[in-house]
Order: C-alpha cells, then structure tokens, then sequence
C-alpha cells in the first residue's frame, strides 16, 4: 500500500516547502465590529474569527495552487477561520504538488491570533532520528501532526471535514502542471517505476489528469483515525522497511 509515491517528498528541501504553504498568506483580518470599540479582547480562546457573526472581515487566501486556494476559501466561507483554511490547503496541496509539499514532509506554521495574544509558530519539521542522519538523508515526517497539533489549539472544523478536499482530488485526479511535469523528469532516474506519475515510461504530461488511488486511502487512513494511522501501524511498518534508519519507536514518538 505504501510504495515510493510516499517518498516524493524525500528532497529535504522539497520536503520543508510545506512551510511556505502554511505561511499560506492566508490572512484573516478578522474586522468584528470595527469602529465600536466593543470588541472584548480579553478572551483567551483560540478563535480566530467569529464564525456566527454577520460580518467575518476582510480575508484571503493564496497559494500555488487555484485548487487549494479554491478549498481554503470555501472553508472561510463555510465558517472556519485561518487556520482551518491553511490545513485544508496544505492537505490539498499534498496531492497537487507532491514533489514540493504532503504527508512525507514538513513545515512551519505562523498564526496571529484576533484577540491581542502574541504570534505562535508551530515548528513540525522533519528531524533526524536519535539526532543523526539517515544514511538516505531522510528525516522522520512532521507534517501530519504538525496539522493535529495546530488544529487541536486553533482548529473550529471537524477534522476530518479538513481533509476531505485532498482525499476528493486525490481519488478523482489532478491536472499536471508544467511545474509538476517538470520536476518528474529531474527524478526520472528514482521515480520511474511509479506508473500513476510515468506511464508508458514517461513523465505524466502537462494538462493530463493525474489520479493518486494510495494516495487517496492513506488520506482515508488518516481522516478516520489521526495522527496513528501514519506514524504506527502497517504505514509506519512501510516506511520502516523503505528506510532502515528510521525505526517504528521514532515514528511513534515523534
């Protein structure tokens, strides 16, 4: 189930541009009432905008993606705040842009609350195992409960409502990017083997339809049973055997 697609990410830096996803621009003004002088900022909740209200302020959403920033406004619109958004994104992206984002990287995470709370950074980057190096260079994935942990502290949606956008494209397919096309042909010599990215040998071509089917019910895995499902389990098991370095105790530990 688990095969070398999931290893798309293992450029180390390919792997941290989750980061500047989640630095998404996605930025929520959150204008309630403004000018009132009402508004009580004493709150210590994590709520970054008030999704009952009338007015939810000025907002927006970018990212490399118009299908990602497509979802991340929807979630807005839907009622959830930034950070619902960016975790919606960042899943979406995964499946748009693996050979820079997704489940086998990491990232790092800005959020300014509305409610006079200083900034918060969220640091889920991949890391080494027992502080040292693999051999392949590869570090043990952040990314998942990076979005747990954030979502846990600022999250309003339902997880797994959160996830459901990649599962949908993932499943029911992308179009390949010039971007994309591209970076498959650097890593021809690794990835060739994966049919769904080079049929009939060759690099999936801009404008056609990619479709990650194991992409798809390792996000299914995931929505149904959180962080466990990647970093324990027949998943952690795979990535075991892929990477020799990174052993199950550190998987689950992360």
């Amino acid at each position: 189930m688990y095969k070398k697609e999931r290893f798309l990410y293992d450029k180390r830096f390919y792997m941290i541009v989750i980061g500047l996803v989640l630095l998404v621009t996605l930025i929520i003004f959150g204008v309630k009432n403004s000018g009132n002088g009402n508004e009580d900022s004493s709150t210590d909740d994590f709520t970054l905008n008030n999704s009952n209200s009338e007015d939810n302020g000025s907002y927006g959403v970018s990212s490399d993606s118009s299908i990602a920033t497509e979802v991340g406004m929807k979630i807005i619109e839907q009622g959830g705040n930034a950070v619902d958004a960016a975790i919606a994104v960042s899943f979406v992206l995964g499946v748009a842009e693996p050979y820079g984002s997704g489940i086998g990287g990491g990232g790092t995470m800005l959020i300014h609350p509305n409610n006079n709370q200083d900034p918060v950074v969220y640091d889920y980057r991949e890391t080494a195992p027992d502080n040292s190096l693999s051999s392949s260079g590869i570090g043990v994935p952040g990314f998942i409960n990076g979005m747990y942990r954030v979502h846990e502290d600022f999250g309003t949606i339902d997880m797994e409502q959160l996830i459901s956008p990649s599962i949908n494209f993932a499943a029911n397919g992308v179009t390949v990017t010039d971007t994309l096309h591209n970076a498959l042909k650097d890593d021809e010599n690794r990835l060739s083997d994966l049919d769904h990215l080079f049929p009939d040998g060759e690099p999936i071509k801009e404008g056609e339809l990619l479709v990650q089917e194991q992409l798809a019910e390792t996000l299914e895995d995931i929505q149904r049973d959180g962080p466990s499902a990647f970093y324990q389990g027949d998943i952690a098991n795979e990535i075991n055997e892929k990477e020799g370095d990174i052993q199950l105790g550190r998987l689950g530990d992360i």
